[in-house]
C-alpha cells in the first residue's frame, strides 16, 4: 500500500460531503494560501485537511493512479482527481515560455544568408515544416565601451528542418540559459500533463 492511499484512508471516517468539501478547500488553500489559513480549521478537520492538501502537493501521475487504487468512495476519489486534474492545467500554463524569451522568438528572423524574412513561429505553425537537426555556436563580442572592455557571449542556434531550410536565432547569454531552464522544465511535466485524463479534450 502506497504513503499515498495510506494518508487519504482517514477520508474514510468522514461522510462524502464533508470529505468534498475538504478537497474544495484544500485546493482553494493550494492556489491560494491566505483563502483559507490553516488556523480556521476545527480540530477534528486538520488531519484530513492536511493529509489532502500533502496529496494536491505531490500532484503527479502516480498520485493520480494511486487515488483510483484506493478504496475511497466513488465521489470523493472522483472530485479529489478532478482537483488534480485542474491543478495540472494551471501548471501547464504556468510553464509556458517566460514574456522575455518568448517576444524574441516572435522576432522577424533571418533565414539562411538570404534577405528573406520570417518569423520562427511562422516557419513551424503555418507552414507545418517538421524539425530535424540543431546546432549551436557561442560567440564572444567586445563591447563597445571604452571604459569596460568586456567579452560578452552570444549564442547562435541553427534550426534545420526536414526540407533543409535553415532558421537560426542568436540569443544572448541570459535568454539561452532560459531557453535551457524553460524546455528542462516542460521535458520533466510534458509526460504528466499529457497522461491526465481529460486534460486533452
Amino acid at each position: 500500500m502506497s504513503a499515498i492511499i495510506k494518508s487519504l484512508a482517514i477520508l474514510k471516517k468522514l461522510d462524502d460531503e464533508t470529505a468534498i468539501q475538504l478537497i474544495d478547500s484544500a485546493y482553494d488553500y493550494y492556489i491560494d494560501p491566505s483563502s483559507y489559513p490553516l488556523k480556521k480549521l476545527t480540530i477534528n478537520v486538520r488531519a484530513p485537511f492536511s493529509a489532502i492538501y500533502s496529496v494536491l502537493k505531490k500532484a503527479g501521475i502516480k498520485v493520480y493512479k494511486d487515488i483510483s487504487a484506493s478504496s475511497l468512495p466513488k465521489p470523493v476519489k472522483s472530485h479529489l482527481q478532478t482537483k488534480l486534474a485542474s491543478i495540472y492545467e494551471i501548471n501547464a500554463k504556468r510553464m509556458g515560455l517566460l514574456t522575455t524569451y518568448k517576444d524574441e522568438c516572435d522576432k522577424k528572423r533571418i533565414v539562411d544568408a538570404n534577405t528573406q524574412i520570417e518569423s520562427i513561429d511562422h516557419v513551424f505553425s503555418e507552414t507545418g515544416k517538421k524539425y530535424e537537426s540543431c546546432q549551436w555556436k557561442v560567440n564572444y563580442i567586445l563591447s563597445h565601451s571604452k571604459l569596460h572592455r568586456v567579452m560578452m557571449p552570444e549564442v547562435v542556434i541553427e534550426i534545420q528542418l526536414e526540407d533543409g531550410e535553415k532558421v537560426k536565432m542568436t540569443l544572448s547569454g541570459g535568454q539561452f540559459d532560459e531557453l535551457r531552464r524553460q524546455v528542462a522544465l516542460l521535458l520533466r511535466s510534458m509526460h504528466q500533463i499529457e497522461c491526465i485524463p481529460g486534460m486533452n479534450r
